[in-house]
């Protein structure tokens, strides 16, 4: 059997050495979570390293300037397109305005014949009133002598 100084001096020596060890284990534990956190970062910067260096083959990749090519190329298709068809546009306007100017054109020779035929009649019906003014003033004229 364990005597009792014995005993308690034990204890004593259990008081005094459980808080340096629990001291001990918060430490192993502070250092183990910064170790951690640490880790983390590291491992996060490697992430965001090889996702940069990804990005930058797949950019530089023989994918990436094909896509580039055919787009330039879709593009000059489209502005060759568009340039087609404002001209059609620009050139069936000029057709549409010429063909305006010369239907114009015609109906106003065609409005100043009429009005030169219609002259004419007039000319002759006036020259019918003319006549029989100048018969009827001769007329009375000789009634008088």
């Amino acid at each position: 059997m364990l005597d009792k100084a014995r005993a308690y001096d034990l204890i004593d020596q259990m008081r005094v050495a459980v808080p340096d060890q629990v001291f001990q284990a918060s430490e192993v534990v502070e250092h183990r979570d910064g170790t951690l956190i640490e880790a983390q970062e590291e491992a996060n910067r490697i992430l965001a390293d090889a996702r940069q260096r990804s990005e930058a083959m797949l950019a530089s990749g023989p994918e990436v300037k094909d896509a580039e090519a055919r787009a330039q190329e879709i593009l000059r298709r489209a502005d060759e397109e568009a340039e087609r068809r404002r001209q059609e546009a620009e050139d069936e306007a000029t057709r549409r305005v010429a063909e305006a100017a010369r239907s114009a054109s015609y109906q106003l020779e065609e409005a100043d014949k009429y009005a030169i035929e219609l002259m004419r009649k007039l000319e002759q019906q006036l020259g019918s009133y003319v006549d029989n003014v100048r018969g009827s003033i001769d007329q009375l004229e000789e009634k008088q002598s």
